[in-house]
């Protein structure tokens, strides 16, 4: 056996999945001025999608959402610095799926409708060539 420092290392963890609701309140209160429809499509999605990872057995168990980011990630959304696809990109890589599970990710992604960009996308300024004649 183990002595006790070295047991302790090896114990696994279970870290209980947030609420749905649960989460969606912290949402809400913590992030007042981001649209509560898009917050609730953007978790519904988030979830949908951890639902579809926990009940296929044959997942790699490492495509697991980190749901701890999620409200770090709408901050981000709210005050414009990204908008919810890439968010979500952020969250739920399409590389993570096989084609065939992508194409339902996809899908899926585009049945809750989230919008792209939070504001108009702004215009990249033109630089010069300087070694033009």
């Amino acid at each position: 056996t183990l002595d006790p420092p070295l047991r302790s290392r090896f114990q696994a963890r279970l870290i209980p999945e947030i609420p749905f609701r649960e989460l969606l309140t912290s949402i809400t209160h913590s992030l007042p001025q981001l649209a509560s429809n898009e917050a609730t499509n953007f978790l519904s999605l988030l979830y949908t999608l951890h639902r579809m990872n926990t009940t296929d057995t044959s997942k790699d168990p490492n495509t697991d959402i980190p749901f701890h980011q999620v409200v770090s990630m709408l901050r981000d959304v709210e005050s414009g610095m990204t908008n919810y696809t890439e968010a979500l990109e952020y969250l739920l890589p399409l590389q993570r799926y096989d084609s065939k599970q992508r194409d339902v990710v996809v899908s899926l992604r585009k049945r809750f409708d989230l919008p792209a960009h939070n504001s108009p996308p702004t215009q990249h300024e033109k630089i010069p060539n300087l070694h033009s004649n």
